[in-house]
């Protein structure tokens, strides 16, 4: 209940990051994924230089980028065979 009453008079784009953080940080299960995740994104930040193969691998790690299922895949075949 608290926090929902600082949250609204919090600016907008503040609310968005924290609900971001939120939801990525309930995608992590241990505090050993979520150290090793902090830990690889620190790493990555260091030299203030991103690659677009790094940041996949930052939203892989925090469990925000997933690839298609087998079955998506499979789909997705048949389709193209059709």
């Amino acid at each position: 209940m608290l926090a929902e009453m600082v949250m609204k008079l919090l600016p907008v784009e503040y609310r968005n990051l924290i609900e971001v953080g939120l939801r990525i940080v309930s995608q992590l299960n241990t505090s050993t994924e979520r150290a090793e995740a902090i830990t690889f994104t620190k790493a990555v930040l260091a030299d203030g230089k991103v690659t677009p193969g790094e940041w996949a691998q930052i939203g892989s790690k925090l469990g925000i980028l997933r690839g298609p299922t087998s079955k998506e895949v499979n789909r997705s075949r048949k389709k193209a065979d059709d």
